[in-house]
C-alpha cells in the first residue's frame, strides 16, 4: 500500500506498507519503507523500518505534537538502538518539512546541543553494555543451545540481538547473537565504522571456497581494513598446570588463533590490485581482533597477566575478552560524565 506524504513540483515523498496478512498485522513480516523523490523521479532518500521502529516513529510524531523539553526528548531518544536510528528519524522529518525539531534546536545553546547529545549517547551506550551482561550471563549458565534461546526471549530488550542487521532473518546460532551485539555497538571498540565489507561478494577477491573471512569485516573512514572474529563468553581461556603452577592456553583458544592466522594470510593471498581498486581499500599489514571468552572466577589478575603476554607476542592478533569489552564501555561511558 503506497501512501504520498508529500507531492508537489519539485518533490514526492512516499511511504509503502507491507505486512499484513488476512487484514492483521504480521509483526515480523511488517515493513514500512519510506522514500523520496525529486522532480526527475530520482530516489534521494530511501529507509526502510520493521515493527519495532515504526512503533517508534509513531511515538516520535507524538512526542513532537507536544511541547518538548530537554529533559522529555533526552529520555524519548534512550529508546532508539543507535545514532543511526535517530538520524533517520531526524532526516524523515526534515524531508516532511516540519520545523518542529529545528524550533527545539535553535532553543538549545551549542554547549546545551553538545550535553544533549552527549545524554543520549550515554543512555544509549549504558542500556547496551547492561544488554551484553545479561547476555554473557545467559550464555555461560545455559546448559544447552535451546535454553541459551529460550532465556533471550524472555528478555524483550535482548531479542533485537536474535535478527541480522541486514536480512532482519531470526539466527539459529549463539555465536550470531553476540556478533549482532557487536555490529550495533563498534563504539565499543573505537572502530570509526564506515562500510561493512561483509555485504560484498568478498570470495572473487580472496581464494579458498567457503569460510575464508572472519566474522565482521569492516572499511574505517580511512580505508584500512577491521577485521574481527567473535567465539563465545562461554569459551575457555585458560587451562592451570598444577604441577609448575603456570597458566596455558586452553585448545580452543589455540585454534581460534590459528583460524585468525588463517584470514590474514588469504587476505595477503587476495588479489590485491583488484581488491584495493574495485572496494577501495587498502590491504596494508592487516591485523585481527578476536573476541573471545572470559576470565574464570578465582585468579584473574594472573589471567589477565598471562593474556597480555600472549597479546604481546602475537604480532597481528589481538585477543580480547568479554570483561575487557565491558570495561572498554564502562570507561567510555565514564567519558561522557
Amino acid at each position: 500500500m503506497d501512501l504520498f506524504l508529500i507531492d508537489s513540483s519539485d518533490k514526492t515523498l512516499k511511504a509503502n506498507i507491507s505486512g499484513f496478512e488476512n487484514g492483521e498485522i504480521n509483526v515480523e513480516k511488517f515493513k514500512l519503507s519510506i522514500y523520496s523523490c525529486n522532480n526527475e523521479g530520482k530516489v534521494t532518500f530511501n529507509e526502510d523500518l520493521d515493527y519495532n521502529a515504526t512503533k517508534k516513529l509513531y511515538d516520535y510524531i507524538n512526542v513532537f505534537e507536544k511541547n518538548t523539553n530537554e529533559e522529555e526528548l533526552t529520555t524519548f531518544m534512550s529508546q532508539f538502538t543507535s545514532i543511526h536510528e535517530i538520524n533517520t528519524v531526524k532526516t524523515f522529518f526534515q524531508k516532511l518539512g516540519t520545523d518542529k525539531l529545528n524550533h527545539i534546536e535553535k532553543s538549545l545553546t551549542n554547549e546545551e546541543l553538545e550535553n544533549l547529545n552527549a545524554s543520549i549517547k550515554q543512555t544509549l551506550y549504558r542500556k547496551e553494555i547492561e544488554n551484553l551482561k545479561k547476555l554473557i550471563s545467559i550464555d555461560i549458565n545455559s546448559s544447552s543451545k535451546n535454553i541459551f534461546f529460550q532465556e533471550i526471549k524472555k528478555k524483550e530488550d535482548l531479542i533485537k540481538y536474535l535478527f541480522d542487521n541486514y536480512s532482519n532473518k531470526e539466527t539459529t546460532q549463539q555465536e550470531k547473537v553476540f556478533e549482532n551485539w557487536i555490529r550495533k555497538n563498534l563504539w565499543v571498540l573505537e572502530i570509526e565504522f564506515f562500510e561493512d565489507l561483509k555485504l560484498k561478494n568478498l570470495k572473487k577477491y580472496i581464494k579458498g571456497g567457503k569460510n575464508v573471512m572472519p566474522d565482521l569485516v569492516f572499511k574505517n573512514k580511512n580505508s584500512f581494513l577491521n577485521l574481527i572474529e567473535l567465539k563465545r563468553p562461554k569459551e575457555i581461556l585458560f587451562k592451570e598446570d598444577k604441577s609448575h603452577k603456570t597458566l596455558y592456553k586452553h585448545p580452543n583458544l589455540s585454534k581460534a588463533e590459528s583460524q585468525c592466522i588463517k584470514y590474514l594470510r588469504k587476505i595477503e593471498e587476495a588479489d590485491r590490485q583488484k581488491f584495493e581498486s574495485e572496494l577501495h581499500t587498502e590491504i596494508l599489514r592487516p591485523s585481527i581482533k578476536l573476541i573471545y571468552g572470559c576470565f574464570s572466577k578465582g585468579n584473574k589478575k594472573e589471567q589477565k597477566q598471562e593474556l597480555r603476554s600472549i597479546n604481546f607476542h602475537l604480532n597481528c592478533i589481538n585477543i580480547i575478552t568479554y570483561n575487557d569489552l565491558i570495561d572498554m564501555g564502562e570507561k567510555i561511558l565514564e567519558s561522557y560524565e
